[in-house]
């Protein structure tokens, strides 16, 4: 505490010196003169109050010297030494003048107060735009209309049936084989075939095959079925109608095994969970462009084969077909 109070009467004294050193230098400028006016007033008695002011002024510069100096011959150091860490080996060091360490420390704590200053006003920044967005976002919610995932079967209806409207060229059948979850049945233009398996109006599982294909398990007495109504028969299009299903698997073909995996990225591209319907029509509106599965050319190298293979890979906004080797990155 003692300290302190010398570090105070030290400081004091300081000012004190400065504040002399200026009264005496403004009384200097002040009273300079060019040639000609000294050579027109030649006073002595002017002169004489000049050089005693200018005395006075002295001396009291020269008294605030000496307390400045007898306030510093009072300080003495602090028992609890400031820890430099590895710092304190560059006074060991006798070239230390030739080494770069000190401007190098320098220049990094510049940095480092540069930093500080810069991160300080970013955060305050950020914290401001980010409060304008939470108050933003609340009142996008407010306003917005929260959709279960858990949606009732006529709900579910209803809007499978405004996607057929809008979907007429693609048929849409709904069925429920597993008693909970929500199958559409989709066929493509003599094309395609696939399922969509639905939790609420979240995709879950696609899967595509061909159009000569099916989802119905072979089981005896779909056999039977089959044999009855055409012993002949090759395709089994539209000959099995059991209520069981299967959705897991793949065609036999590679182009449509492609097309699935293709698909089932492209639900998580359009996955929206506050928007789940609109998810649903835009999955639909891409996989529509697959109509021209065998006919399209790709889009860059304008060609319909490569590698034994038609463009399986649809862009996700603008729905143009590549090969997947061409597909743009």
């Amino acid at each position: 505490m003692e300290n302190l109070n010398t570090i105070n009467s030290a400081l004091k004294a300081v000012s004190l010196v400065r504040s002399a050193t200026l009264d005496t230098l403004k009384f200097m400028a002040n009273t300079y003169q060019s040639s000609k006016d000294v050579e027109a007033e030649m006073d002595p008695n002017k002169n004489n109050s000049y050089m005693g002011e200018l005395s006075s002024l002295s001396n009291v510069l020269e008294t605030r010297v000496r307390e400045l100096e007898t306030a510093c011959t009072l300080l003495y150091p602090t028992l609890s030494s400031i820890n430099l860490a590895n710092t304190e080996l560059i006074a060991q060091d006798p070239n230390y003048e030739k080494t770069t360490w000190y401007p190098d420390m320098v220049i990094s704590y510049r940095w480092l107060s540069n930093t500080q200053e810069y991160s300080t006003l970013a955060f305050q920044a950020l914290q401001t735009k980010f409060s304008k967005r939470n108050s933003r976002y609340r009142q996008r919610t407010s306003n917005r209309v929260i959709q279960n995932h858990n949606l009732n079967n006529h709900s579910i209806d209803i809007f499978i049936g405004q996607l057929q409207r809008s979907f007429d060229t693609m048929p849409i059948e709904v069925v429920r084989p597993f008693g909970v979850f929500t199958v559409l049945k989709i066929v493509l233009d003599r094309t395609l075939r696939a399922v969509i398996v639905l939790r609420g109006l979240v995709i879950e599982w696609v899967l595509v095959k061909s159009f000569e294909e099916n989802f119905e398990k072979l089981t005896s007495n779909n056999l039977a079925k089959i044999s009855e109504r055409n012993p002949y028969a090759t395709n089994f299009i539209d000959l099995i109608q059991d209520d069981t299903m299967d959705i897991w698997k793949p065609s036999r073909y590679k182009v449509f095994r492609t097309i699935t995996d293709h698909c089932n990225a492209a639900i998580l591209h359009f996955y929206a969970p506050f928007q789940m319907d609109s998810a649903i029509k835009y999955f639909l509106q891409w996989l529509r462009s697959y109509s021209t599965l065998f006919s399209a050319v790709c889009r860059k190298c304008d060609s319909r084969l490569l590698n034994d293979m038609p463009p399986t890979w649809h862009d996700f906004r603008t729905h143009e077909p590549y090969h997947f080797e061409c597909r743009p990155y």
